[in-house]
């Protein structure tokens, strides 16, 4: 029988027999769905809706950068978005060119062209000591310095919460690999040291590259 009582996006219709004493209801939410769940868990709003609701406040912090400008680069779009990752953005540069970035890069003006501000200004940022090469800023590269997010000791390693596996990743260039997700640590450290190898190597060859055009 359906009570009167509703617990935030939920309305009881009828109890079910969890077994084990346990008091389950059979609720129906706001949006249409059904979902069974304990009475204490709506009692103590632990439990507020069937899941849509945690949903509709990701979407809300959703920040939508269409039309908006981050150096010579206007964000035409967004080209993929999934919970949990940053939204990859569709950008034309200043010169013409199409070009895709994420969210947080942009923001933080880690990139601020398609590559062409790098290109341009070559000769002038190797004079002031290469601070920017191949839109990647060499300080960010050789600091060791780690995020007060980061909890395992190692740059570029993060533990999901949910999962507990390890996430390994790397940013070159403006853009952000993520390297896998790994059981132990030390497997993600690995994973992290060797793209930090290749970086490195690229990183090498684009500064041969500068300096060949300063002669």
């Amino acid at each position: 029988m359906e009570t009167k009582e509703k617990y935030g996006r939920l309305t009881p219709i009828r109890k079910k027999d969890g077994g084990m004493g346990r008091n389950i209801w059979e609720c129906r939410c706001d949006c249409g769905n059904t979902c069974y769940v304990r009475m204490s868990n709506l009692k103590s709003g632990h439990t507020k809706s069937c899941g849509c609701l945690r949903q509709d406040l990701k979407k809300s912090k959703f920040q939508d950068l269409t039309g908006q400008r981050f150096g010579k680069l206007t964000v035409l779009g967004v080209e993929h978005q999934k919970p949990g990752f940053p939204s990859l953005w569709k950008c034309q540069c200043d010169c013409g060119n199409i070009t895709y970035q994420y969210g947080p890069n942009l923001k933080r003006g880690y990139v601020v062209s398609c590559g062409c501000y790098q290109k341009e200004n070559g000769k002038r940022l190797y004079r002031q000591n290469l601070h920017y090469i191949g839109g990647t800023q060499l300080e960010l590269v050789q600091s060791k310095k780690l995020w007060k997010t980061n909890k395992t000791g190692v740059k570029g390693v993060y533990q999901e919460k949910k999962t507990g596996k390890y996430i390994a990743s790397i940013t070159f260039q403006g853009h952000r690999q993520i390297l896998g997700r790994f059981l132990y640590l030390e497997d993600a450290k690995d994973a992290r040291a060797k793209a930090e190898e290749e970086r490195d190597q690229k990183l090498h060859q684009l500064l041969a590259q500068v300096r060949e055009e300063q002669k």
